[in-house]
């Protein structure tokens, strides 16, 4: 345990005294209001437990109104003895200023900047009710910004934030949410970004006092539309500049709102939860990865980092839900880091703790929960299954020439699908719909396997294609932005690509997917992980405006897709399905110009999945 971490639970086990809850008791502060650096006022909501104090304190930011996004930890946490803060971002809710983007490097510091408040100098209004070891809670918007005020930069790191517990949380902005592999998500726009918007109009609970009215005055009159600024910088090396908050600021757009991005600044300890079905399952699986390694590396300044992952989508993915029986875990994950409470037995143990899937199916009940050490799971081999004639997956690759599989995208067809693996709540969600519906808008492989089989992990699809647009078209090469990618000046393709489990009688369960337009090609080795073979066993490509690579029409070109990571077990006389489509409506934007894509899979053009499977 690193000094800082010691001095701060020092400190709060020195003002603690003792901690005893009458569970049923609990002190409600509404409105309190919290003045930032830059004059602003953020409002929030206080739940305390009934007693003098001071209490070990969580921090939750949110855009969703504090009033209704308090139901969830205020329902559980001050009866463990917990202070609640639930603060609104600001921009929205009861707090003042402008809101135009998701998580700004603003309201990062906001964050920051209340945790170091409650720590130092009290609540306003209250007093010193705090702990000086402060922790953060929450889920989807309040588990990313966790992350993120975890991981900020001197001098605006909250240096008495003592422990985090993000659930459902993304890792990286522009591939987690904004684009998968150079694709719009269609549901960010449509979805999240309208419902979200919906919220500035709404008054804030004390409108009818001069601090609310003008709070809500900076929603009606500043915060400009949230796609406006994804749209116009479509690549990842996008900048955005505040234009209503004084003084101005310009940050990275996505870069700055993704702990991936400083991943090397994590280390407070943290309790990672995540669900196979979620929208964030990629980057979290991955912000955990790499926060583990760099715990590993230098163990007494970082950490500990654990990661619960389950059979749920966003909805599902709670600690506290009585379904999921992790809540207790989470109170006592906070009493050890706040309170310097007794350490409890699972925090000793393996570090992973999954859901190994039996059916596949959005909250499965036919797996078992298995424990590991780290992620990638420990004992894998990679094994090749090659994309044959007849649709045909098989460990044996191509011996000379076959022929190659065609389809056509086009767009007025309706190539889309009805429900998407990718989630972000929307309704319906996921649903365990059979997928041969889908197979006549592309192509599909199939292996089946003569005993079971346990696939665990993120799976690469290395393909060989061509691409084809209509005759007569010019072409050009450059760089274009916003809504004009959906018709490019160049000829542009999109390959979406699914895993499914195939039943005996045929019914094929979705598992997983991965998302790439063509002009994303060029592959980032060094933030990919290949094999000692070459295998690229997890893709990333560079996604910025100076890698934009166009396929040539006609040309063999190469692209290596990552499949999103899953853990399922594959039973004898099933069959893994391999589907490539070029559209997902309407999870994506899509490309409006149909083409024919060709996959070719010869001898010397091989075209296969390399897939991580555990032993059984």
């Amino acid at each position: 345990m690193n000094r800082r971490r010691i001095a701060l639970l020092a400190a709060s086990v020195a003002a603690l005294g003792s901690l005893s809850v009458a569970r049923a008791d609990i002190v409600k502060h509404t409105d309190v209001r919290f003045t930032m650096s830059d004059g602003v006022q953020v409002a929030a909501d206080v739940y305390l437990p009934a007693g003098p104090g001071p209490f070990p304190c969580l921090v939750e930011l949110t855009p969703y109104r504090k009033e209704s996004r308090a139901a969830e930890g205020a329902s559980y946490l001050p009866g463990e003895g917990f202070g609640l803060i639930e603060v609104d971002a600001r921009g929205t809710g009861g707090s003042a200023g402008e809101y135009d983007i998701v998580f700004s490097m603003r309201e990062q510091r906001d964050a920051a900047e209340v945790i170091e408040q409650v720590a130092t100098t009290g609540i306003p209004g209250v007093g010193q009710a705090c702990l000086p070891a402060v922790g953060m809670y929450g889920g989807s918007y309040s588990g990313i910004i966790q992350y993120l005020v975890a991981s900020l930069p001197a001098p605006y790191y909250p240096e008495h934030l003592a422990a985090i517990a993000p659930q459902r949380a993304f890792g990286d902005l522009y591939r987690d949410i904004v684009y998968h592999g150079g694709m719009a998500i269609g549901s960010f726009g449509q979805i999240w970004s309208a419902g979200t918007q919906a919220y500035y109009t709404e008054p804030p609970t004390d409108v009818t006092t001069p601090v609310g009215q003008a709070a809500w005055t900076d929603h009606l009159t500043k915060n400009d539309p949230i796609l406006q600024a994804y749209l116009a910088t479509p690549y990842i090396d996008g900048v955005f500049t505040s234009d209503n908050t004084e003084p101005a600021f310009t940050q990275r757009l996505y870069l700055d709102s993704s702990i991936l991005a400083r991943i090397e600044n994590l280390k407070v300890p943290a309790l990672h939860l995540a669900g196979w079905f979620d929208a964030f399952t990629r980057g979290q699986m991955l912000t955990f990865q790499k926060a583990l390694e760099q715990e590993r590396a230098d163990p007494s300044a970082r950490g500990p980092n654990f990661l619960i992952v389950g059979p749920w989508n966003h909805s599902n993915t709670h600690f506290i839900n009585p379904d999921q029986g992790f809540k207790q875990r989470l109170a006592d994950w906070y009493r050890t880091w706040l309170v310097g409470g007794a350490q409890p037995g699972w925090m000793t143990g393996p570090r992973v703790n999954y859901y190994l899937m039996g059916t596949g199916a959005l909250l499965d009940a036919t797996g078992e929960w298995r424990d590991a050490d780290s992620w990638p799971l420990p004992g894998l081999t990679y094994e090749r299954y090659y994309l044959h004639t007849n649709g045909a997956l098989s460990a044996t690759a191509p011996l000379g020439p076959e022929p190659a599989d065609s389809y056509v995208y086009d767009p007025a067809a309706g190539t889309g699908e009805l429900v998407s693996r990718w989630d972000n709540a929307a309704v319906p969600t996921q649903l365990s719909w059979d997928q041969r519906t889908d197979e006549p808008k592309g192509l599909s492989y199939t292996v089946t396997f003569d005993r079971a089989a346990r696939v665990a992990g993120t799976i690469n699809l290395h393909l060989r294609a061509t691409t084809i647009g209509l005759p007569g078209r010019p072409r050009v090469n450059g760089v274009d932005g916003g809504l004009t990618q959906l018709t490019p000046p160049y000829l542009d393709t999109d390959f979406v690509v699914k895993i499914s489990d195939v039943a005996p009688a045929g019914t094929a369960t979705l598992i997983t997917q991965g998302y790439l337009r063509a002009s994303h090609r060029d592959l980032d080795l060094a933030a990919s992980e290949v094999a000692p073979n070459g295998d690229v066993l997890r893709a990333q490509h560079f996604d910025d405006s100076g890698h934009v690579s166009p396929p040539l029409e006609g040309a063999d070109t190469t692209y290596d897709i990552e499949i999103w990571p899953t853990a399922k077990t594959f039973q004898a006389g099933h069959g893994l399905r391999l589907d490539i489509y070029s559209a997902d409506t309407p999870g994506h934007l899509t490309l409006l110009e149909p083409v024919i894509n060709t996959v070719l899979h010869s001898a010397g053009a091989e075209s296969y999945l390399t897939v991580p499977v555990l032993p059984i």
